[in-house]
């Protein structure tokens, strides 16, 4: 069944519908076409760059369009239909494309669907009609928009289709004539076959009395040969015309004229036609299709002078995969023929050939310069070939033989060539491949693949027959499962074969279980030295078991069920004296009915040596309760010895504590690397606290890796309190030795006090800052004590290479527009002011809103005419169209709005005579086609509706009546 992935808008199909959604384009659905190509490999993006189909087939006009129920403003459903009439090559419908035209400009490739699985097109040759109907949903953008140009033949309005009530009861009513028509026929049959018989009866009398029967039979006698006599048939055929002729026109004047009448062929032929065909071919009477056997109709015979081919239908493979012809395309046979008839010529060809191109009748062959040879067949080599051109108006066709021998065919119809296609060879069928899923000789499933091999005879075979044991594993289950009864006086040592067995009160069964009846069921599995027998106690509910070997069979064993349980008792012990390693206690207790003991079970030589290990842990291991261990005891976790294991954790303490707790652990986290790890709780609240000899906490370190301490840094080696990392006193600030105290290229963070007179990089006059930076670069920020001042100062190498004072707000200044002439579109008021809290709007931005305001009146005139339409549409005051002494055909009223129509001969309204009226006329228009007209003349109010241009309903009279 074809399956096709969804539509594909082109880039120039998006475009379009883009526009139509904007209300900017209209445009026309055109026609659908099919194409060979294989295009389901493809990129999206790809699919979309296409301006044109390649390879197109067939071209049709649209035959339906299908409303959606999701997207009904946007996405329509295009139907399609493609069929085989007059179509000399079927094809696969790779890809289905759909053209769309915008008015006064040329057709576009509007969208795109791709097979998964393609559609088969036969061609018409055994004229069998086939139709492909084909759905695709389309984007357009807005359906008011678009317009599908369809064929009329294939539309059909509403009251021209039927629902399903009435496709069922039509359905129904065409199985009844099928009936009867089949009723018919066999009548027909029948007396048809009484009359052939009748006529053969009277032609035998006949025959009898126009020659010797005794010379004729003494000639038959004599098996004369065959060449100089005749046969019953040829007798019968110079002997008919002798036959009475008014008996054979009485006889013939009974029976139906075949001009009138329909042989059963013809019958079923249009019988079939009201059933769905697969893939060509159609149902029989009953509506069942059934397909042909795998076959192919194949070319067998051929006489070249004439043309003319003799073919076998009937060739295909048998059931050991054998093909029973070798196979050569029939288009092959025709360009040897034509080559043969019209003795083409044979000549050299150039390197830039076109070989779809019509250069007349003939053989070409290319010797090493065929690389530039456009449309050449997908061979391995390119370079020398032989090309074999016939072309005949409006078809032709090339053949090209390659240097591996393979043969290439290429047809065409009209102006569409079908695509190159390889000719199968005998080669090419040894390469076929046959997979399939078997079971060995030990019934294990594998994937069995074979080849096609050619047999003595020519012939090729696929062999499965040695490989595949599936068929005699089903073989043997079928055997080894069969049911068999038990007879009377049989002795169950003699029942070996396996099988499944059934005893129903045989009298006489020997060497069944003790205290069993004759009622049961019996299930055997052997092999050829032993087995086993489970027999099944039909009115005890007993199971029992045997097996033998060769030295005999053994005893019926019972299989013990719940019952045999709960009358069974076992000694447990209640109480165990760890101490002294025994027992004091002892209860005697059964199973339960669902089989269950009330304790659970150990035996009791299992419990002393548990008994002893826990009085060793007792004098030798350190309790949950407390205790001491030796001063020089270790607790030791040893992981991998190797060098780069990475162990992770090893060994470890845990405290816990409601939903915290705190983890002391060995991490093997790298190569030759164990850290100990501290992990506190599961929420970062907890931390490490260090307390006083009171308890009273003094500093921690918190889950976030903080220590709440303070620092001695006079105590920290290497970083006193004047250690310039800290601090520093400047003078000068000539060089990074003045500021930070050592030469650049060491790392450096200070506070410093700025002493110096100013005359140096930094601010001077006891200002303040930080230094920083690390390597050959470094940075600082100088603060000034009395005013607002700040510096950011910065450099390499030996000392700092720039400076740059900080800007402030204040220091900003900004041209402000104040007021704005919009009707002149520009400012009439501005000045400089400080940057402090205005909104700034740049001048340039103005000015739209200059225009805005200005085209508010172009807008407004608009709006005007706006309102004065709608009150025409509402207002009997100011109508739409107003008429006074004339005559008018309200059919043409067709635009929404109200009409005032004094003293007017009105034509195609309610009345029934011609005189004048003074009458208001109300029109609603829904869509292009549904018009409501109201209309209203003193009391009285009339309405009707249009459902086309040229179609307008009959007015009804509106009720009347004093309330």
């Amino acid at each position: 069944m074809s399956e096709y992935n969804n539509t594909i808008l082109t880039n120039e199909g998006i475009d379009l519908a883009r526009r139509a959604n904007k209300g900017t384009a209209t445009f026309s659905l055109t026609r659908g076409v099919s194409s060979t190509d294989n295009l389901s490999e493809k990129t999206v993006e790809e699919l979309q760059n296409l301006t044109k189909l390649p390879s197109i087939q067939q071209s049709v006009i649209l035959s339906d369009v299908v409303n959606t129920t999701d997207n009904p403003d946007t996405v329509l459903g295009i139907r399609m239909t493609f069929d085989n009439q007059n179509l000399k090559t079927g094809y696969n419908v790779h890809t289905v494309g759909i053209y769309a035209k915008e008015p006064g400009k040329n057709e576009i490739l509007y969208g795109i669907a791709t097979a998964k699985t393609p559609e088969y097109i036969p061609d018409f040759g055994e004229q069998t009609l086939f139709k492909f109907d084909f759905l695709m949903y389309l984007v357009i953008g807005r359906t008011d928009k678009v317009t599908v140009e369809v064929s009329p033949d294939d539309v059909y309005r509403k009251k021209d289709t039927y629902n399903k009530t009435e496709i069922d009861t039509k359905v129904s009513e065409l199985n009844k004539k099928d009936a009867e028509i089949i009723k018919d026929l066999n009548d027909y049959k029948q007396e048809n076959k009484t009359y052939h018989q009748q006529l053969e009866d009277e032609i035998s009398r006949e025959l009898a009395t126009k020659a010797d029967k005794t010379t004729v039979d003494q000639q038959l006698g004599t098996k004369a040969d065959k060449s100089n006599t005749y046969t019953r048939d040829e007798v019968n055929n110079k002997i008919s015309p002798k036959a009475d002729k008014n008996y054979v026109d009485g006889e013939l004047s009974k029976k139906a004229d075949k001009t009138t009448t329909y042989t059963k062929d013809e019958v079923n032929n249009k019988i079939a036609g009201q059933v769905k065909s697969v893939n060509g071919h159609r149902a029989d009477n009953n509506g069942e299709v059934t397909l042909p056997k795998l076959k192919a109709k194949t070319l067998i015979a051929y006489d070249v002078p004439n043309k003319r081919a003799t073919f076998d239908d009937n060739a295909g493979f048998d059931g050991n995969g054998n093909f029973s012809r070798w196979l050569v395309d029939q288009g092959v046979i025709w360009q040897l023929a034509d080559a043969i008839n019209a003795k083409l010529p044979i000549e050299a060809g150039p390197n830039n050939a076109d070989l779809l191109v019509n250069s007349g009748n003939k053989i070409v062959y290319w010797n090493g310069n065929g690389g530039g040879v456009k449309n050449l067949p997908p061979m391995n080599n390119k370079q020398g070939f032989f090309a074999i051109k016939l072309f005949d108006p409006g078809w032709g066709s090339v053949t090209v033989v390659d240097q591996d021998g393979t043969y290439w065919l290429n047809t065409k119809n009209g102006d569409i060539w079908t695509g190159w296609r390889s000719v199968i060879t005998n080669e090419h069928l040894k390469k076929l491949k046959f997979v399939k899923q078997s079971l060995n000789q030990n019934g294990d499933a594998f994937k069995d693949t074979k080849f096609v091999t050619q047999e003595a005879d020519g012939t090729f075979k696929i062999n499965i027959y040695d490989s595949d044991w599936t068929a005699s594993k089903v073989s043997w289950l079928l055997k080894n499962t069969q049911s068999y009864n038990i007879a009377a006086n049989t002795d169950l040592n003699n029942i070996k074969a396996p099988g499944l067995y059934h005893c129903s009160c045989a009298s006489n069964i020997a060497n069944v279980p003790d205290g069993e009846d004759n009622w049961f069921n019996m299930v055997v599995n052997s092999d050829n030295w032993n087995g086993s027998q489970v027999f099944y106690a039909t009115n005890s509910n007993q199971l029992y078991i045997r097996t033998w070997n060769s030295s005999g069979f053994k005893q019926w064993r019972r299989i013990a069920n719940i019952d045999d349980l709960t009358n069974q008792s076992i000694t447990s012990i209640t109480d165990y004296d760890v101490a002294n390693e025994g027992w004091h206690n002892t209860q005697v207790g059964r199973f339960n009915a669902e089989g269950h003991f009330a304790n659970f079970l150990v035996d009791a030589g299992a419990l002393k040596p548990i008994a002893h290990s826990i009085n060793v842990l007792n004098s030798n291991a350190l309790m949950k309760s407390g205790g001491t261990i030796n001063k020089d005891c270790w607790i030791i976790w040893n992981g991998n010895s190797a060098n780069d294991s990475r162990d992770g954790r090893i060994g470890g303490l845990q405290w816990t504590g409601a939903t915290d707790s705190i983890q002391i652990y060995g991490d093997n986290n790298a190569a030759d690397n164990l850290d100990l790890a501290i992990q506190l709780g599961d929420d970062n609240s907890n931390h490490i606290s260090i307390r006083d000899k009171d308890g009273t906490e003094r500093a921690a370190i918190t889950a976030s890796g903080y220590f709440t301490g303070s620092t001695d840094w006079a105590r920290v080696s290497g970083t006193g309190i004047n250690n310039p990392t800290l601090f520093k006193l400047l003078t000068s600030s000539n060089t990074w030795n003045d500021i930070i105290g050592q030469d650049n290229g060491l790392a450096a963070l200070a506070a410093f006090r700025d002493q110096s007179n100013g005359q140096g990089n930094t601010i001077g006059n006891f200002s303040s800052g930080i230094v920083f930076g690390g390597g050959d670069t470094k940075g600082m920020l100088n603060v000034a004590y009395d005013k607002p001042q700040a510096r950011i100062i910065g450099g390499n190498g030996t000392k700092p290479v720039w400076s740059k004072d900080i800007a402030w707000k204040d220091d900003l200044k900004v041209t402000v527009v104040r007021n704005y002439d919009v009707a002149n579109n520009h400012e009439t008021q501005r000045g400089v002011e400080n940057l402090n809290s205005q909104w700034l709007v740049d001048q340039s931005a103005l000015s739209p809103f200059a225009e805005a305001i200005n085209a508010l009146n172009l807008n407004l005139t608009t709006l005007r005419n706006e309102l004065m339409n709608l009150e025409k549409r509402v207002d009997y005051n100011n109508p739409q169209g107003s008429f006074s002494n004339t005559t008018v055909n309200i059919n043409d009223l067709r635009s929404t709005g109200i009409y005032r129509l004094a003293n007017c001969y009105i034509q195609n309204g309610p009345y029934p005579t011609n005189n004048t009226h003074w009458i208001y006329l109300q029109v609603t228009v829904f869509d292009a086609n549904t018009v409501y007209q109201t209309l209203y003349e003193g009391d009285n109010m009339y309405g009707r509706k249009s459902s086309s241009p040229t179609n307008w309903g009959k007015w009804h009279k509106y009720l009347n009546q004093e309330v």
